[in-house]
């Protein structure tokens, strides 16, 4: 016998179209009157020798539309998100060389100090790293570059980023690496080594056109810091991918289709470098931000779908693929185990939230017990119920899990208010392209 699944999801009537999206499969129907009269009665047509039925019950099979009857499917979800959690094989290194930066940034939730990674901080990373394979199946070790701003420490990134490279080597373990930086420190020759150094992306923030950026990006120096970023990134962007993200609140949200005019029409951008939309939280705890300046989920996820709609018309190809909800197992790593966000000191943290507030860290470099209260929080935090009921569990997974912890609730991402709009586009567009190739024939 079978049922159908929890986790299909009804897109609506598009062109005449009735769709179905299954968020475990990932599956994308149009379910036709008979599908449809199957789904209504499922018990009396699965058993049925009609050859029309059989096909379309096979269909369905196939795409997880329909699971046999006995299939706990939330029971299988939670047992593939707990096996994400201790059974990873990738070790991912969050490293921030120093927490300090040159910007002031009023939104910013990091806890501003002083220090830099000491060398022998840089050699107890190695030593982490090398019991970590050593005790743990390893394919490959993933490092992000964080701070405060990273390019600060310029020769702490070179020197860690080889003794990894080699170490990683030895180990016959893959390697690779990214940075989060203000850009301002990023021209061609640092691009440069970073790339010798395997740091093939960087993720750079600009806010706004440049009255609105410079007022919400402030260097400390109280310069311009717009001009500086869009120039280092129009002379680095064919040496190092560049993701541009703009920061979003009421503040500059009407400033956002300027800017987006300015990046595409006066700079070319779109494909290289890429960039996004961001929404800004006001809830971290060093954050200077007043919380009601930032927008809401779903006045966030309109603003995104606009942008959405906008680059499925200027770049097609590279757009569609962004319509379909993920398959997540965890929907952050700081929720497993094998991530590791590492400060200037030697202390070690799930979450780069945290990254900077002693209180909050699982456990230091000269001997991560890691058996404090907090590691286990992060570890143990289970699903709230609405959660585990609601069918777009296995696109979000529970969401961010540093609200689960510090703040007790669980909160929808923004794209969960965008999925079935999304949908809707990309059945457009193969419509769309359908009657192209059609037409073209």
């Amino acid at each position: 016998m079978y049922k159908l699944s929890k986790y299909n999801i009804e897109v609506g009537v598009v062109e005449n179209q009735f769709l179905l999206f299954n968020s475990v499969t990932r599956a994308f129907a149009t379910v036709d009157p008979l599908a449809r009269d199957i789904m209504a009665d499922l018990g009396t047509y699965s058993a049925s020798k009609n050859p029309a039925v059989v096909e379309r019950v096979a269909t369905m099979k196939k795409g997880g539309f329909i699971v046999p009857e006995s299939r706990d499917e939330t029971g299988l979800l939670v047992l593939q998100r707990e096996a994400a959690r201790f059974h990873s094989e990738v070790l991912t290194l969050i490293l921030a060389p120093t927490m300090n930066c040159n910007m002031a940034c009023p939104y910013c939730f990091e806890k501003k100090v002083s220090g830099n990674m000491s060398e022998e901080i840089m050699n107890k990373i190695i030593s982490f790293a090398e019991d970590y394979m050593n005790e743990n199946v390893v394919k490959e070790v993933s490092v992000t570059w964080y701070g405060g701003e990273p390019l600060l420490q310029k020769d702490t990134i070179y020197l860690l980023s080889d003794k990894l490279i080699a170490l990683c080597a030895q180990k016959n373990v893959a390697y690779n690496a990214d940075i989060i930086t203000n850009g301002v420190l990023l021209d061609i020759e640092t691009a440069k080594r970073l790339v010798e150094r395997k740091v093939f992306s960087a993720q750079i923030t600009i806010d706004g056109t440049r009255d609105y950026h410079n007022k919400r990006r402030i260097l400390k120096s109280k310069e311009d810091s717009f001009t500086p970023i869009v120039n280092n990134i129009q002379a680095v962007k064919d040496i190092i991918n560049i993701r541009v993200r703009v920061n979003v609140d009421k503040d500059n949200i009407q400033d956002v289709e300027s800017l987006i005019a300015y990046f595409t029409n006066e700079l070319g951008w779109g494909n290289n470098p890429m960039f996004y939309l961001a929404p800004v939280r006001g809830s971290m705890e060093f954050c200077l931000y007043d919380e009601n300046i930032c927008l809401q989920d779903d006045q966030f996820s309109g603003l995104e779908l606009e942008l959405t709609q906008f680059f499925l018309e200027k770049t097609p190809e590279s757009a569609r693929h962004t319509l379909y909800p993920s398959r997540l197992a965890l929907f952050c790593q700081a929720e497993g185990r094998g991530s590791y966000v590492i400060d200037p000191d030697g202390y070690l943290y799930t979450c780069w939230q945290n990254v900077g507030a002693k209180e909050f860290a699982i456990g230091h470099l000269d001997g991560p017990a890691f058996e404090n209260e907090t590691y286990i929080k992060w570890l143990s935090n289970p699903l709230p119920h609405a959660c585990l009921e609601c069918s777009f569990l296995p696109c979000c997974q529970g969401g961010c899990g540093y609200e689960r912890i510090h703040n007790d609730t669980a909160q929808c991402t923004f794209q969960t208010f965008s999925y079935i709009e999304k949908l809707k586009l990309a059945f457009i567009y193969h419509m769309n392209q359908t009657k192209a190739t059609e037409t073209a024939d």
